[in-house]
């Protein structure tokens, strides 16, 4: 939780939906440390949720088919003070180094265990 007992609100971006709703069942899981912001499948979404709700962090995939997330990060992060998590499946060398130098707070691979990701939420908030 933060600091102030209020739960870490997490917008989750991803362009497959079945990942966004499996990410959701996982967030939905550890209420009330974690609360779900948002889904976004796309740049326009993720940016207009990121300045509705605010959320503490932002789990983005790199891979948003027709949009990039590497370029989405600065733009989020004029959008809000989230802390952005990557969630990639991507395992390319150089990709950490990259979104850490545009901002990224974590990294986490997609195929890592469901504590590994709401791990990297906790960390990152």
């Amino acid at each position: 939780m933060t600091t102030d007992s209020l739960p870490i609100r997490v917008l989750l971006v991803d362009d497959h939906r079945t990942t966004l709703w499996g990410l959701a069942e996982l967030i939905g899981e550890e209420v009330p440390r974690l609360a779900l912001a948002g889904m976004a499948t796309n740049r326009t979404e993720a940016l207009r949720l990121a300045r509705a709700k605010q959320p503490n962090v932002i789990l983005l995939d790199i891979d948003l088919g027709c949009d990039n997330g590497f370029d989405l990060i600065p733009e989020l992060r004029l959008a809000c003070t989230a802390h952005i998590v990557i969630l990639t499946g991507l395992s390319t060398p150089g990709l950490r180094r990259r979104a850490a130098s545009l901002g990224a707070s974590g990294f986490v691979h997609k195929e890592e265990a469901a504590e590994r990701i709401i791990a990297a939420i906790e960390r990152a908030a």
